[in-house]
């Protein structure tokens, strides 16, 4: 309590009862004033404001990611002048639904770009359970699909960095590990409801049999010994500077496939021979030493157990 008092004291503090049956109606009302005065080329009536207010049904997180989308717009009251006219009345949550889908109808056109879109959207929601990746790591688990061949890996990177930042209104790249996240978690709740739902985007079974097989190539592919080039073996905590070494030398996609290729064979529902044919080049080889070097870099060879046991 000293501590506390120590803190605070002196500091002028506004009161106010927080037991107040008060909605929230006037400090979204707030919100949407500033977000106007923020977004260029935009000037709205009262009445729209109104209307605004009453579509938010108390949702702060429907006005932001609204106007989050029209600032990206050259044309904003045009924009919000068709997605108003579109929505239909429902739940709060309906509203949000309705909202992601007309950004996504409204940024992709092109059937390719869509179907593109589609498939990064649900790497970003299947991986963000486990580990969000960032837009190169991203492209690397698109390579090697039978729709995009011919794309170059720099191709590609450039390619999913672009579409997501069209998607500015409900993702960002985190500025400490430059991973892909949507801005509010019922973004990733409305993808899994398209996945089960809209026969145009992939099942989620899909999207985990895809990310498997992806993960195969990429460990075939980049598991080797010594992968960090340790000069002197020694214990990882005896390593000063293991961190850099990992950065450098094993990959985002790498240290995601290592970590979690037997998650997405689990959720794949992939019968078991061919399932066995998948992994047996990676368990019945030098690779299978070479993929727990990789674990205990990263400290989690915890995950050998469990990835053990389930393919037994």
């Amino acid at each position: 309590e000293e501590i506390i008092h120590n803190v605070f004291f002196g500091i002028t503090c506004i009161r106010r009862d927080i037991n107040t049956e008060e909605g929230t109606e006037d400090d979204i009302r707030m919100y949407i004033g500033w977000a106007v005065e923020e977004t260029p080329n935009l000037t709205l009536s009262e009445e729209t404001i109104r209307e605004l207010v009453t579509r938010a049904e108390g949702l702060f997180i429907w006005c932001s990611t609204l106007f989050k989308w029209l600032g990206e717009s050259r044309w904003p009251k045009g924009q919000l002048d068709k997605l108003l006219s579109g929505l239909q009345q429902g739940g709060p949550w309906s509203q949000m639904y309705e909202l992601y889908d007309k950004i996504l109808d409204s940024s992709f056109k092109i059937p390719d770009d869509v179907s593109f879109v589609r498939e990064v959207l649900m790497i970003i929601n299947v991986t963000a359970n486990y580990r969000p990746l960032s837009s190169k790591a991203i492209g690397s688990f698109l390579l090697d699909n039978d729709q995009h061949r011919g794309i170059s890996e720099r191709e590609m990177h450039a390619r999913v960095a672009d579409y997501i930042r069209q998607l500015h209104g409900v993702l960002y790249v985190d500025k400490g590990n430059a991973s892909v996240r949507a801005h509010h978690t019922s973004f990733y709740d409305f993808l899994q409801w398209k996945a089960a739902n809209d026969p145009g985007w992939r099942t989620q079974e899909i999207v985990h049999r895809r990310l498997f097989d992806r993960c195969m190539n990429i460990l075939h592919a980049g598991l080797r010994f010594n992968m960090c080039k340790i000069e002197t073996p020694a214990l990882n905590r005896n390593i000063p500077d293991l961190a850099q070494r990992i950065a450098t030398h094993i990959s985002e996609e790498l240290q995601y496939s290592s970590s979690f290729w037997f998650t997405h064979l689990r959720l794949s529902n992939l019968a078991e021979a061919e399932a066995s044919y998948e992994i047996s080049g990676l368990l019945c080889s030098t690779k299978l030493l070479y993929w727990l070097e990789a674990l205990s870099l990263q400290n989690a060879l915890r995950r050998a157990p469990l990835a053990l046991n389930f393919c037994i």
